[in-house]
């Protein structure tokens, strides 16, 4: 189930969406930067602005969560950018993403356990961007602007018609309902950290306006760039061996021996 997490909490990788990486063994930079300079945060008293689709800015500014926003303010674990030398982020509205090929979704419909089987609301703007050049990649997805959410409302309404239930026990306590979620993963190195956190708190009716604005996945990539491979070196074009007059010639005839890049022909001249 998405985690709650009062102000002030660590944030702790558990989430409604299965996660495939383990958590980073060190931080790249101090806690007090990968939390987004909470201590200092206009969303206070909630500093890590937890379910109001809000986040705290490296500026200590409170921000609408987007792509955008979070590309420039976000914790820069997160994103790369540098802002003494800025790469501009690049976004475009797309069709709706499909596991497998972006595994994460903004909005979800279900129960804490895993089954049934939960209704999913992929993204449907993709941004992107280098933002230290070749071997960093940074992607992130959210909601366009008028994404059409009547099939996902549709989906639930039939999960929920097909008689899907969810357990009767503690963990399940309020749902089925809907999570907005951002997912903010990076992956430096071979060292992949992930969080989750719930854009908006969880909703048993749907909430349109909490799935247009704030959930997200946000991708950060470093790796090595393979130094160019040199080009080759041309070989060698040999001499043609001369011979001292002294081996030129024999009692029985003359041997004429030519040697022309390392292949030997040998003539007999009797």
């Amino acid at each position: 189930m998405i985690n709650h997490i009062p102000a002030g909490a660590p944030i702790h990788p558990r989430t409604t969406q299965e996660s495939r990486y383990q958590n980073m063994s060190e931080p790249l930079v101090s806690d007090a930067l990968f939390n987004e300079v909470v201590e200092t945060c206009a969303c206070f008293p909630n500093p890590f602005a937890i379910g109001t689709g809000t986040f705290c800015g490296m500026d200590g500014v409170c921000r609408p969560r987007s792509c955008e926003a979070y590309y420039e303010f976000g914790s820069r674990n997160n994103t790369g950018y540098d802002a003494a030398n800025p790469v501009p982020l690049e976004c475009e509205d797309i069709p709706e993403t499909e596991r497998p090929d972006v595994f994460y979704s903004g909005v979800v419909y279900g129960c804490s356990d895993t089954e049934p089987e939960r209704v999913r609301q992929g993204f449907t703007r993709k941004c992107h961007a280098q933002p230290s050049g070749p071997g960093t990649d940074y992607t992130c997805y959210d909601m366009a602007a008028g994404t059409d959410f009547q099939p996902f409302v549709n989906a639930v309404a039939d999960w929920q018609a097909s008689g899907n239930e969810c357990k009767d026990n503690v963990a399940e306590e309020g749902f089925p309902r809907y999570s907005y979620d951002v997912i903010l993963e990076s992956d430096i190195n071979a060292f992949a950290r992930i969080q989750f956190l719930p854009a908006h708190n969880g909703t048993t009716e749907f909430n349109e306006d909490y799935a247009q604005t704030g959930p997200m996945y946000s991708s950060y990539k470093v790796s090595p760039v393979p130094d160019p491979t040199p080009a080759p070196t041309p070989s060698p074009t040999s001499e043609p061996m001369t011979l001292p007059p002294s081996m030129a010639r024999s009692n029985t005839g003359q041997v004429s021996l030519i040697v022309t890049l390392g292949v030997a022909l040998i003539r007999w001249m009797m």
